[in-house]
């Protein structure tokens, strides 16, 4: 039986081994299923990423029941906010690809998720939309520093 779980943190590092100082192999971002393959022990469990099958450890407290994704983030970095309101708390970072649902409530231009807080509505796309300018994406990123394994700005 596969157990696929989400992440639930913006960003979560897939590290080589079962601890959070081995070398960093990729990273998955909010709302991105995955396969726990075993639980490793000391609050790690082995993967498996869905997106591109990378393997190795996240840290077991990022993950949580899967929800199937709506709609995507398409800025390169956005904020999940408290209300609906720019001036509201933000609650987490988003990043470029991140998965979210949404709840069908709209407000002053922001759409409500289904795990809490609203997004700017033009910082999304539906999760089978095309990118139409895949210049203007490349170009939103230029001058992003270098991470080896990133996946965020």
């Amino acid at each position: 039986m596969t157990n696929i779980l989400q992440v639930q943190f913006p960003l979560a590092t897939i590290h080589k081994t079962a601890d959070g100082i081995s070398e960093a192999t990729n990273q998955l971002l909010f709302g991105e299923t995955l396969e726990v393959l075993e639980n490793a022990g000391n609050g790690w469990s082995k993967i498996r990423s869905l997106h591109d099958q990378y393997e190795g450890y996240v840290s077991s407290v990022m993950l949580g029941s899967a929800v199937e994704a709506t709609h995507i983030i398409n800025v390169p970095l956005t904020h999940i906010y408290s209300e609906a309101a720019f001036k509201s708390l933000p609650m987490q970072p988003a990043y470029m690809q991140s998965r979210i649902c949404l709840n069908g409530n709209e407000q002053d231009g922001f759409c409500g998720l289904q795990s809490g807080g609203w997004v700017y509505k033009s910082h999304i796309r539906a999760i089978d939309a095309v990118e139409k300018d895949f210049v203007a994406t490349a170009l939103a990123f230029e001058g992003a520093p270098y991470l080896w394994g990133g996946r965020s700005q």
